[in-house]
């Protein structure tokens, strides 16, 4: 089997979405079927799916303002044949490209449907669905939801439509042994976009209000419209209060952050399902993150403890979180390491995103064969 995977870019510079698509691309190749990821080019796709070991294929971007253009990306998309393509992400210029092709395609908003998401640029995104959007998804051979709560907003967005639910995965790390900081300290990491919906402002704040001396708060990620700046300028009213800031970390510079850290924390106001909270449980991390992650295993397990976007709430939630012993913090993170062996490895993923796609095939193979039988 052909499979495209369509999004906006293919590199870093899609945060989580682009690691997704390279975890998926990975499985399915080694199960032997041909994946290609198309998108528009940036200054990261080639060397970033090279490191991956994906194939990427990006078509030049004409207008980078708003929306992205890359006119040449339905053609692109076109040579490789593809039997079935996956459009990963939403509001994009891809979803235009594989819109003529007359191959079946599945959509995953990866959270863009999510309440907070359509209030950032809403009324672009009103006029973007009611005259583009909307048609896209019920065109769809099928959709894709991360959880049942993103479901509902697919349902809500546009209803009667197939509706798979299959959750991220993560890979569990070869090595995950702890590893201490250089002063003895505690860390606290927060690892993933700097962006307002991600609630790291507030978070700041909670911990200079804190003021914990057996911690550190680690603020790494990659800047988006210079909200880093206005995140270290929040940090600066706090001189006395021990945050860093050690910029986007990738690769082996993300497993030692993983590993250093005694506890990771995402307070967001909005996600699908973040990559970076199974990535801490995969290195055997508690996590203290909002119900907005949409991960509610993670406090059956008792692998999480749930906080709120909220500065007074998320400063007790923090103060508790420093009150716990060593064993407590230890058995949490040991809890959200068995839950990802259970439920969230990309094998188990990429085998029910398979099965999706066969089906589909099936059903598009029946009912060219039922319009035949019957003169057309």
């Amino acid at each position: 089997m052909r499979v495209a995977f369509v999004a906006d870019c293919i590199s870093r510079q899609n945060g989580g979405i682009a690691e997704v698509m390279y975890a998926l691309a990975r499985q399915m190749g080694a199960r032997g079927h041909q994946v290609a990821l198309f998108g528009g080019d940036d200054a990261f796709a080639a060397t970033d799916c090279r490191r991956a070991g994906v194939d990427g294929r990006t078509a030049p971007v004409a207008w980078h303002y708003g929306l992205r253009i890359a006119p040449h990306l339905e053609k692109c998309i076109r040579i490789f044949q593809p039997d079935i393509i996956h459009v990963h992400g939403i509001w994009h210029y891809g979803e235009f490209a594989v819109r003529n092709l007359g191959v079946p395609y599945v959509i995953s908003p990866h959270g863009m449907l999510d309440p907070w998401a359509l209030r950032n640029s809403g009324w672009k995104k009103k006029l973007f669905s009611l005259f583009f959007e909307k048609k896209r998804f019920r065109d769809a051979a099928a959709l894709h939801a991360l959880c049942e709560s993103e479901k509902n907003e697919m349902e809500a967005f546009v209803g009667g439509k197939r509706i798979e639910v299959i959750p991220n995965g993560i890979d569990l790390p070869e090595t995950n042994s702890p590893l201490p900081s250089s002063d003895g300290k505690k860390e606290l990491l927060y690892l993933g976009r700097l962006h307002p919906k991600k609630g790291a402002d507030l978070l700041i704040r909670a911990f200079g209000v804190i003021r914990p001396k057996a911690w550190r708060l680690v603020i790494a990620g990659w800047d988006q419209n210079g909200y880093g700046e206005y995140l270290q300028k929040i940090a600066g009213s706090f001189p006395d209060v021990d945050i860093v800031f050690p910029g986007a970390l990738w690769h082996e510079e993300k497993s030692i952050a993983f590993r250093r850290c005694s506890a990771f924390v995402l307070p967001s106001f909005s996600e699908g399902l973040p990559m970076t909270v199974l990535e801490a449980w995969s290195y055997g991390k508690p996590v203290l993150l909002t119900d907005f992650c949409h991960l509610p295993e993670g406090f059956a397990a008792h692998a999480a403890w749930r906080t709120e976007p909220e500065l007074s709430n998320l400063t007790e939630s923090l103060q508790k979180l420093f009150a716990l012993s060593d064993a407590a913090l230890y058995d949490a993170g040991q809890n959200g390491r068995q839950l990802i062996r259970q439920k969230f490895t990309w094998q188990k993923v990429a085998d029910r995103m398979l099965e999706t796609y066969f089906s589909i095939l099936s059903s598009g193979n029946a009912e060219i064969k039922e319009k035949k039988s019957c003169g057309f």
